[in-house]
């Protein structure tokens, strides 16, 4: 990666790159995948564990985050609508900004539920069930493919349950996007704020370094925005 700083959307990007294959082959080393009944619980013996540790150990990690002695570096309205992708209390406790105008649509870490971790890319059973997998092999494949997808996002059903957040946004006619990589990971919650804010709102769109452009040009046909309506600047 050479001096490439990581993303966020880097770690939830290979979150959702996996060869079920591969990983099947990886753990099931040793075992007769053709007759040891073993082999059909490669999934919940060996990758389920690991799976299952990933969202509560990022919760536990949100958690360990220092912001007491954050100051806050942004003119932030206290009467603006916040959209926020962070799990920590940032916006309420440095920004001073009222719960009610925020909605952390991964989770925070003060909820009692999970926050949300994942990918975008849901594997589909059948594909492993029409690809002719000998002996139990098909059985613990369809198991792994089970666990890894318990880590799509699933952003429709997200949405729905903030939705009276996103009724609200039919007055902003302005949007200002900040320290959002704007991957293709979240384009749908990008998408649902454009179909709900004023029609003619301004977008203002900040990236780290020149190529973060792509990622801001490739969502543009999602936003549907004219492009005089849209600037991007650096941050």
């Amino acid at each position: 990666m050479g001096d490439r700083y990581l993303l966020w959307s880097d770690f939830e990007g290979a979150l959702g790159s996996y060869d079920i294959p591969s990983i099947y082959k990886t753990f099931a080393e040793g075992i007769d995948t053709s007759s040891d009944e073993q082999a059909g619980e490669i999934g919940k013996m060996k990758v389920s564990p690991i799976i299952n540790d990933i969202i509560p150990s990022v919760k536990q990690w949100a958690k360990e985050i220092d912001i007491t002695r954050t100051k806050p570096l942004l003119p932030l309205s206290k009467g603006g609508m916040y959209l926020t992708f962070n799990y920590t209390r940032t916006l309420e406790e440095v920004y001073m900004i009222p719960s009610s105008h925020i909605c952390h649509i991964h989770g925070c870490i003060t909820d009692e539920e999970p926050v949300i971790v994942g990918h975008n890319k849901h594997y589909d059973r059948n594909d492993i069930d029409n690809a002719g997998f000998p002996g139990f092999e098909e059985k613990g494949m369809m198991d792994i493919a089970d666990s890894i997808n318990t880590l799509w996002k699933a952003p429709e059903s997200t949405v729905k349950r903030h939705n009276s957040f996103f009724e609200k946004t039919y007055k902003v006619d302005r949007v200002v996007v900040l320290g959002h990589s704007l991957s293709a990971i979240d384009k749908y919650y990008f998408g649902e704020v454009a179909k709900g804010v004023a029609k003619d709102s301004h977008w203002h769109i900040s990236k780290h370094k020149p190529e973060d452009e792509a990622n801001i040009l490739d969502m543009m046909p999602i936003l549907k925005l004219n492009c005089n309506n849209r600037w991007i600047f650096n941050l």
